[in-house]
């Protein structure tokens, strides 16, 4: 399904995702905090976005073609934000982010539908990740509210209609 026309528009898009998360991001800020910066001689950045251009374990290109990539094929991506948990509700700042495959990821629910926490499997290893420390990014679903969408799932009936031409 991944292949062909399909992919170029997902892989085109991914690409466009890169160029604008590393070119066109931009804080917005307090006047104060702006001046404060103004008066040091530094551009106002989100801390966040420093975690992402300094992180040593994924470029920052590689960060923004991932949860496009994601995004588009699935309509969700779990992005990890490392950071403590208390047993007791405390949760601290987030230390650094870590890319995570959406494929190995599920969300554990009690019998209410209330969220518990995530489990991600690879290949035979499983560990638990509390809920504190995953960003859930979703592409909301114009027909399921609690499902996501993805441009795959838009694209699908075309596609399987190209597909099906080519072959023929």
């Amino acid at each position: 399904f991944y292949t062909g026309y399909g992919f170029a528009v997902i892989n085109k898009r991914a690409n466009r995702s890169v160029s604008l998360g590393k070119n066109f991001l931009y804080t917005k800020a307090s006047d104060p905090i702006v001046e404060a910066a103004n008066k040091k001689g530094e551009k106002v950045t989100h801390p966040y976005l420093n975690l992402i251009r300094a992180s040593e374990d994924f470029s920052e290109r590689d960060f923004w073609y991932n949860i496009s990539t994601y995004l588009d094929l699935e309509g969700v991506y779990y992005l990890m934000a490392v950071r403590t948990v208390t047993k007791s509700g405390t949760v601290g700042n987030i230390q650094k982010f870590t890319l995570l495959n959406p494929y190995n990821i599920r969300p554990v629910c009690d019998s209410k539908g209330k969220l518990g926490g995530y489990v991600e499997t690879r290949n035979t290893a499983t560990r638990e990740i509390p809920k504190e420390m995953i960003i859930p990014v979703k592409l909301l679903n114009p027909f399921k509210n609690d499902q996501p969408y993805a441009l795959a799932d838009a694209a699908r009936d075309s596609q399987f209609t190209l597909k099906q031409a080519n072959d023929f």
